[in-house]
């Protein structure tokens, strides 16, 4: 799992441990430079950052929250309200955000028993929107406003092949063309 990755431009890095999450220059400017804990959160076992969403997403304790990305600097002293995570899905086993067809898509499984539910969402883009809230509202607010659901697709792994069971309608692969000779 992704535990270590680098953000502001590559300058930082930022990692997960089981005490929290810690940020340290990637070139400190001291070799005596210790990393600094940015957030107290137990069981970290992925992070990553969306620079262009200003968004830091962390799978702890099986569930996966977003942050503003503001709470990496431990030199700020933001009110812990605002520090507190978006819960995104609970129960996710492992994420992974990245491009695909021109869109940002983070996708998060979870597996049970002989299925796997792999749900997809979309970071909104509410930086480049210029939205505001009123500073009580975002004092409050909650819930999934960073990530919106994309698309949730229940995959049933078979011996030989992956079953995808979209809501509308259910796709087997078509068999092969029986050899002839």
């Amino acid at each position: 799992m992704e535990r270590l990755i680098n953000t502001d431009g590559g300058r930082k890095l930022v990692f997960g441990t089981d005490t929290g999450i810690y940020v340290s220059d990637r070139k400190p400017k001291s070799p005596a430079a210790r990393p600094k804990r940015a957030l107290d959160i137990t069981n970290v076992t992925q992070v990553d950052v969306l620079e262009e969403y200003q968004l830091l997403l962390v799978l702890a304790t099986k569930s996966l929250m977003s942050y503003p990305i503001e709470v990496l600097d431990p030199t700020d002293t933001q009110s812990p309200i605002l520090k507190r995570p978006k819960k995104i899905q609970n129960h996710a086993n492992f994420f992974k955000a990245g491009v695909c067809m021109g869109r940002h898509l983070v996708c998060s499984a979870k597996m049970s028993g002989i299925s796997t539910t792999i749900k997809v969402y979309e970071p909104l883009d509410t930086v480049s929107k210029g939205k505001k809230k009123p500073a009580i509202g975002r004092m409050f607010q909650g819930g999934q406003e960073a990530l919106k659901p994309f698309k949730v697709c229940p995959l049933l792994i078979l011996r030989v092949t992956v079953l995808t069971m979209p809501h509308r309608s259910f796709t087997y692969p078509p068999s092969p063309p029986p050899l002839t000779s």
